[in-house]
């Protein structure tokens, strides 16, 4: 019996080595295959540029995708950039943001916009403009940034990270949860959002961004790739009707670019009204946005009409 045991331990001492040798290789490869699983599929859009190719296309634009909404702001910090490559007698829309429906289907006032025309730019705020004069070069990439700070009633407008022009507004609030379309203007009637022709946008829009405070000048000149903490370039909070979407490794914050390398990215979700202008305190007097409504806007196109307009058709759209 004892000999039995001497023999049992002997073989499975010479084993133990066959054992981690046989083992060895398993532990690489099931770490091999770990390493190669992809990773997950990133959502940002940088990289990827807007691009309106026609001007007499209605279904070329991009919205907010169902669920992205924009809250009341008592400041934002608004920017994007764009490069037109043809200009209309009337000018052009970079985007349109509406909150209150139109009564009157004529009626092109936006509570936010930015507009171009040939030597202006033309800003939308609170369905008043407001024009500064500045020449866009046609086939040249511009960044374009709007501020506002309701507790010092101004809007500021920079082009390429220097300060153009600034306007007193008053003491307004931002309308929350309006339909916002890139490159086209647009009407947001009782039952439906319409998209028309008129000062369409023909070029490459990229980074449309926005932040939930003023930001200062030195923030606007070294603002380089930050995300925006309200809406960023990202797949989730975008929707694009036509191929619009390309591919650009020479974008300035494009992965393969130069410039994201020494880019601060932030990710600030938070939606407190904060600015980094100067320290500020909430006003006593209750400041409330517009009424509008917080159910997600589901949409359907329907073909152009004779007139050159589309409509989007709201589903579960409630008067506000």
């Amino acid at each position: 019996m004892a000999l039995q045991r001497w023999q049992c331990c002997i073989s499975i001492i010479w084993m133990l080595p066959k054992a981690r040798i046989s083992f060895f290789p398993a532990i690489l490869f099931i770490l091999f295959s770990l390493l190669q699983v992809p990773s997950a599929t990133p959502t940002s859009l940088k990289g990827q540029k807007a691009v309106f190719r026609h001007s007499n296309i209605t279904n070329e634009y991009g919205t907010l995708s169902p669920g992205t909404k924009i809250p009341s702001l008592q400041a934002f910090t608004l920017c994007v950039d764009i490069r037109l490559k043809e200009m209309s007698a009337n000018g052009v829309a970079v985007f349109t943001y509406n909150t209150d429906k139109q009564t009157k289907p004529s009626s092109l006032k936006h509570e936010l916009s930015i507009m171009v025309e040939s030597k202006h730019i033309v800003i939308w705020l609170f369905r008043k403009s407001i024009s500064v004069e500045k020449i866009l070069p046609l086939h040249t990439w511009h960044s374009l940034c709007l501020t506002w700070n309701s507790q010092r009633h101004t809007a500021r407008i920079y082009v390429n990270g220097t300060l153009e022009g600034d306007k007193k507004t008053g003491k307004k609030i931002l309308g929350q949860n309006g339909s916002l379309v890139l490159g086209r203007r647009h009407r947001r009637l009782a039952d439906r959002l319409q998209v028309d022709l008129e000062m369409a946008f023909v070029g490459e829009l990229y980074l449309f961004r926005l932040w939930d405070h003023e930001k200062s000048s030195q923030s606007i000149a070294n603002l380089n790739c930050e995300d925006g903490n309200i809406i960023t370039w990202d797949r989730q909070q975008w929707a694009f009707n036509g191929t619009i979407l390309e591919d650009d490794t020479t974008l300035a914050c494009s992965v393969d670019s130069t410039d994201s390398m020494n880019a601060t990215v932030t990710t600030n979700t938070t939606t407190s009204i904060t600015t980094d202008v100067e320290s500020t305190t909430t006003p006593s007097e209750n400041i409330t946005g517009n009424n509008t409504d917080n159910q997600t806007l589901s949409m359907m196109t329907v073909p152009p009409n004779s007139k050159g307009t589309e409509n989007v058709i709201f589903k579960n759209f409630e008067k506000y």
